[in-house]
């Protein structure tokens, strides 16, 4: 919904759950973004993950995922469902690796993603 932002953690395995909410799109229409960040900073405090190596580049197939994809998640009753037109996906696939385009994570500065 436009205006609220909500973003849950559960870790069972830990006995902890974390649930961030705002009412407020926040500066520059951040607020999901923000949600986010409060996740990651309690998760890097108190959990701090292993380094990750990188993913080997996958073969075969990748063509079939190219394109361009669109939410389904919208209002259909009134002007805000021509937002859905305005934030689609568009996935290329490059040496082993897709490469997505588009408002694809809540981080406002991210323009595409692997």
């Amino acid at each position: 919904m436009p205006g609220f932002h909500s973003n849950l953690a559960l870790l069972p395995q830990r006995g902890i759950g974390l649930y961030v909410t705002l009412d407020g799109d926040g500066t520059g229409a951040s607020g999901g973004w923000a949600t986010q960040q409060v996740l990651d900073a309690f998760l890097d405090r108190f959990l701090p993950a292993a380094p990750v190596a990188a993913a080997a580049p996958l073969t075969g197939g990748l063509d079939a995922y190219t394109g361009d994809y669109r939410s389904t998640r919208t209002s259909h009753a009134d002007l805000t469902r021509a937002a859905a037109l305005m934030g689609s996906l568009h996935v290329t696939a490059e040496h082993g690796r897709l490469t997505v385009t588009g408002p694809v994570t809540r981080n406002p500065e991210a323009e595409e993603t692997q």
